[in-house]
Order: C-alpha cells, then structure tokens, then sequence
C-alpha cells in the first residue's frame, strides 16, 4: 500500500490511475452535490480485509483500524481540496487526537464500508467521526480532531479559503445530524 501511495504523490504508474480515479469520484461527488451537500454522513471509502490484516486471534488487527480511518479522512481532505497539492503548497491537516472504539470484529474477505460525518470545525479545526461498517453492522467507530499547520511554520493557522469554501457547506449539513453514539466519549467511559 505504501508504495501505491508513493507512485500516486508521484503520479506515475499504477499511481496515476489512483489518482484519476480519485478525481473521477471527486468529480462526481461535485456534481452530486451542486445543489447543496446531504444531509448525511459522506461515503469515504470502501475495503476489503485482506490477509495481512488478520492477527493471531483470526480477526482485523487494530492497526488496520486506524489504517482504515486514515484511507477515509485522506480522501475526505481530497475532497475538500487539501490533498497533495495542497500539503506540497505548505499547509495540512495534521492529527491532534484519535479515540477508536472497537465494537465488532472483521474476519478475512470481508468488506467494509467507512462513512464520515462532521461533528464540528473552524478555520483551524475538523473533529469527525468516522463509522466502520460491515454491511449493516457497526464494527468501529473513529474520533478525530485534525488541526491545520503551516508545515514551514510548524503552528497551527486558518485553512486557505478555497478548503473553506468546501468544508463549511458540508459543516452545515452535517450540523441537523443526531451526534453520534460514542461521540466525545472517554477511554473506560462507562455506557
């Protein structure tokens, strides 16, 4: 996956065809929402659970988790116009703060679906929440609070008004949603 990524930064090769296939999706979801963002949290990301996730207990290792977080937020920054070219302009959204809850399991081949909803943002913040669903069954959830840096500066700074103008309307729509179940929970908070 690593060397996927690189040839996509890249450009070239099987990276190219990543990224236009990013674009592609991009595109569409564009032309979906020209009248205005849903009112729902945004499909990010399909996988699969391939062998080399699998641990020792047979099911999902917690590091793919994470990884599989990671793959919706990135495509969701794409989304909002602070992917790799944004970060080689000097700006990016880096992680203040994570909280997974595990909730099920996943076993080899299945396939999973991660969604994201917005639970607030600013100029400099986005906290989401991210579901990792097996068909209709939740196994994961995802708390994240991203903070936009000057990566020349190394301090927090507002997003570039072109991020803005994307994010903020979807803000707005995810603003009417029901908070999540989980939502700003603590580790060993009791239910």
């Amino acid at each position: 996956m690593g060397f996927l990524r690189t040839l996509k930064d890249r450009n070239w090769g099987a990276g190219k065809v990543l990224r236009d296939h990013d674009a592609a999706r991009a595109a569409t979801f564009h032309a979906q929402t020209d009248m205005g963002p849903k009112s729902e949290p945004l499909v990010m990301a399909h996988l699969q659970v391939l062998p080399a996730w699998i641990d020792y207990n047979g099911h999902m290792t917690e590091s793919r988790y994470l990884f599989a977080n990671s793959e919706a937020v990135d495509n969701f920054l794409r989304l909002i116009g602070a992917g790799m070219d944004y970060v080689g302009g000097g700006n990016s959204y880096y992680t203040a703060e994570t909280h997974i809850r595990h909730l099920g399991e996943a076993k080899l081949g299945d396939r999973l679906t991660c969604t994201l909803q917005i639970l607030s943002a600013d100029e400099k913040r986005i906290r989401i929440f991210v579901r990792i669903m097996r068909g209709d069954d939740l196994v994961a959830t995802v708390e994240q609070m991203c903070l936009h840096v000057d990566m020349g500066l190394g301090k927090t700074c507002p997003a570039a008004p072109q991020v803005l103008e994307r994010l903020m309307p979807l803000v707005a729509a995810h603003a009417g949603l029901p908070a999540p179940d989980g939502a700003g929970r603590a580790v060993g908070q009791k239910t």
